[in-house]
């Protein structure tokens, strides 16, 4: 996540900014802040998501744990209620710098989302799934509300109008992260039947069975393939942009070689396999983006 919005930053938002002759709202402090701020977040839900899965993780990934075996639960809630405590102080300070404090609201809806996800939303039908694809998806579309104002002051979309080009692949992006997040979660969800269902989950496969959760993930799949054609198709950049099409191509042969997987997937280890490619596909993806 901090890869993300760094190089959404520094290598596409920075500079069509600087191009119009406007810099970023954001400058290196402000950002190294958000990005501060982004990291405390996640490590908070990481923390408070595995202190309600304790029980879970026994069963879905016993040699992963942590919680119990390496921290104590009351040191894994003590590092939560410090971690919500800092990020809140940081998030307010950032907001205030530049001039717009109602955006410090974003933090404390953040870490309630991700609460609410663990204790309860996780549990039911696709909620869980909606959540996670969306923060994750949130990670570089935050980027681009300090730079509202710069955006309206352009005109169309087109090469002569860099902003909201910039604008467009990063809100394209975020829709991918979005997408292949959602993906991941619903393979995860199958792979973790077991425990799911000892913990009384109301997870796709579980309620709708395997055969329909694997055509979400593969209807989904085919989403992102369209969604990345439609990429391809609006930016005028590409044309002869060899290392774009390099990257297009393998992208989508490793989608499709995921999909057809999905469809032969048969035990815990085959979605495991899946999992680790989609991962795969979300760094193809971000490298797609910076050629276009």
């Amino acid at each position: 996540m901090l890869l993300t919005q760094v190089l959404m930053q520094y290598l596409i938002l920075t500079p069509a900014l600087e191009a119009t002759g406007k810099e970023p709202v954001l400058n290196g402090f402000h950002f190294a802040l958000l990005c501060l701020v982004t990291l405390i977040i996640t490590a908070s839900g990481f923390i408070i998501n595995d202190l309600f899965d304790q029980e879970i993780d026994r069963v879905n990934k016993p040699d992963e744990l942590i919680i119990g075996p390496r921290i104590s639960p009351d040191t894994a809630k003590k590092m939560y209620h410090v971690l919500n405590i800092i990020g809140g102080i940081l998030a307010l300070w950032l907001s205030v710098e530049i001039g717009k404090p109602f955006w410090f609201l974003i933090y404390p809806v953040a870490v309630f989302g991700l609460w609410l996800y663990s204790r309860f939303l996780k549990k039911l039908f696709l909620w869980g799934n909606f959540v996670v694809a969306a923060f994750c998806g949130g990670v570089s579309l935050v980027l681009l509300l300090p730079e509202l104002d710069s955006y309206f002051q352009t005109g169309s979309i087109s090469p002569e109008n860099p902003v909201r080009l910039g604008f467009l692949i990063i809100a394209f992006y975020s829709l991918f992260a979005f997408l292949t997040t959602f993906l991941r979660e619903v393979i995860m969800d199958l792979e973790d039947m077991e425990g799911d269902q000892a913990d009384h989950r109301r997870t796709l496969p579980l309620i709708s069975g395997v055969g329909n959760a694997k055509i979400v993930a593969v209807v989904t799949g085919f989403l992102i393939i369209l969604l990345c054609a439609l990429i391809w198709s609006a930016s005028s950049l590409i044309g002869g942009n060899i290392p774009a099409i390099i990257i297009f191509s393998i992208f989508n042969l490793l989608l499709l070689l995921s999909i057809y997987k999905i469809f032969t997937a048969e035990i815990k280890q085959h979605y495991g396999t899946i999992s680790t490619q989609i991962k795969v596909l979300m760094l193809l993806g971000l490298l797609f983006a910076f050629t276009l």
